[in-house]
């Protein structure tokens, strides 16, 4: 974000920046609290799901960036004009902390899958991103849903198991993992693209591979999406950054 400001900044220095950085939950509940009086002019790397809800209530204003013809249909809005286009691709995951996981007399190999996770001996030492907050972590409790039969009861069995070994519930999507990489938890699950990161940093713990970074069966993926706001006061600034 740092590289990208420095560079706006450069080319449009009259224009002030002034950025809010949160969990989808709460920026989605945010710009619909704002529906009717915008804050906000840009929406940048929120959840397409997210994007799709404010596309529907009319909140967001058509733009064809640079090269949208080479993005595929379903990784944008479906208007002639796109109100959204997809900026990446990931998926959850989880990552296990392997010292202190032979701690509770467990092997690496012995946490292959989300299955795995229901042992008895990680009663406790699990930490997961809150689906109330985080859209990570509402990805996270999704995929299981419908890796388990979303018209099912499976799933939500599978999930007040996996509640009793939860020690915590955080905001973000990322923090599990340095959680489990600080050796605060054996298990952090989350957000996929926070694991590589501390797998390369000090905490010994974390190591590459099968060892250290989980995605089995049950892994949900999405896209991100950015977007403009409904024109308000800010209107010359969209034209300029278009």
């Amino acid at each position: 974000m740092t590289e990208y400001l420095s560079v706006f900044n450069a080319k449009y220095p009259d224009i002030e920046v002034n950025i809010v950085r949160e969990s989808t939950g709460i920026i989605t509940a945010k710009l619909l609290a704002e529906k009717d009086n915008p804050q906000a002019d840009l929406v940048w790397g929120t959840a397409a799901s997210s994007m799709m809800v404010l596309d529907d209530l009319g909140m967001l204003e058509p733009y064809a960036p640079a090269g949208v013809d080479r993005i595929l249909p379903e990784f944008k809005s479906d208007k002639p004009i796109p109100t959204w286009v997809g900026i990446d691709a990931w998926e959850t995951a989880f990552i296990v902390n392997t010292v202190e996981l032979e701690k509770l007399g467990l092997k690496t190999s012995d946490i292959k899958s989300y299955e795995d996770l229901l042992k008895p001996e990680l009663k406790g030492h699990i930490v997961m991103s809150n689906p109330n907050s985080s859209g990570t972590g509402f990805l996270t409790v999704s995929g299981l849903l419908q890796m388990k039969g979303k018209d099912t009861e499976g799933g939500w069995e599978y999930l007040d198991k996996l509640h009793e070994n939860i020690d915590q519930y955080v905001h973000s999507g990322s923090k599990p993992a340095k959680m489990a990489a600080a050796g605060e938890t054996v298990v952090g699950g989350g957000h996929e693209s926070a694991y590589p990161r501390h797998q390369r940093s000090c905490a010994p713990a974390v190591r590459g591979g099968g060892e250290a970074r989980q995605e089995a069966r049950g892994a949900a993926r999405k896209s991100d999406g950015d977007g403009m706001i409904e024109a308000r006061e800010a209107e010359k600034m969209s034209d300029k950054i278009r």
